[in-house]
């Protein structure tokens, strides 16, 4: 399967498409953060101009989990070592193209927070089915938040902010930076709060990780190294979830 993407999207590249183009992944317990993120960067056919991914967590049975704690401390450790490297392309004046790091950093180097899951699930962006329904986000539509109109009876102006991201998103002092977990993962706390709070520490680490780096990033900005603008992405919502 992995040598069937590659070959389909470097025949896209070769038949003449200059677009962006996302490498996405789920990131699961037989991942290594550092080592599959850099490889999709370092691909020159085809080429990843950006690479985003989302953690493997909520969506299989906890109990199947060995040693959860272990996997995202590992994690944690990838995320360092990629912020790191990120942070050595700010110098060049260039930065790689991490998705999840992207949008978070322009938060921290701006003040401009997020009003809503970045996503815009529940707020601003939301999927219609073939029978005109209107949910919140695909994932899920068969649970009972999800659906919340109908294309021939809502409007635009109803759906927006129509579900918030709830507790305990609402009191985290990183709301303005994160924007809030996965909004199906907030409302279901299939892991429980435990392990919910946990995965957001992941969260809080990456963010922590990428704080460092705003005087860094203030002073090559100054120096004009790096265009502040390198950091507006993406410039629609392409379906990139930002928070892993």
């Amino acid at each position: 399967t992995y040598d069937t993407v590659l070959e389909n999207v470097a025949q896209v590249e070769d038949r003449g498409y200059k677009g962006d183009v996302v490498a996405r992944m789920a990131f699961s317990r037989y991942g290594d953060i550092y080592r599959d993120v850099t490889h999709l960067l370092g691909l020159k056919r085809p080429r990843f101009p950006h690479v985003h991914w989302q953690l493997d967590v909520f969506w299989s049975e906890l109990d199947s989990w060995a040693d959860l704690e272990g996997w995202l401390q590992r994690y944690e450790e990838g995320i360092t070592r990629l912020a790191a490297i990120w942070g050595e392309s700010l110098r060049r004046g260039k930065p790689l193209g991490i998705v999840p790091f992207i949008p978070v950093f322009k938060t921290l180097l701006t003040g401009e927070e997020t009003p809503h899951v970045r996503c815009g699930a529940g707020s601003t962006s939301f999927a219609i089915m073939t029978d005109g329904s209107i949910h919140v986000c695909p994932v899920a539509p068969e649970l009972p938040y999800s659906r919340v109109g109908h294309i021939t009876t809502t409007t635009p102006q109803e759906l927006r902010n129509i579900l918030p991201v709830g507790p305990p998103c609402t009191t985290c002092s990183e709301r303005g930076v994160c924007g809030g977990r996965c909004l199906f993962a907030n409302q279901n706390m299939f892991w429980g709060r435990k392990w919910f709070n946990r995965v957001c520490q992941t969260t809080r680490h990456m963010i922590h990780e990428l704080r460092r780096l705003v005087p860094l990033a203030e002073r090559l900005i100054e120096e004009g190294v790096l265009d502040p603008h390198a950091f507006d992405y993406p410039e629609i919502n392409n379906g990139c979830e930002i928070i892993p």
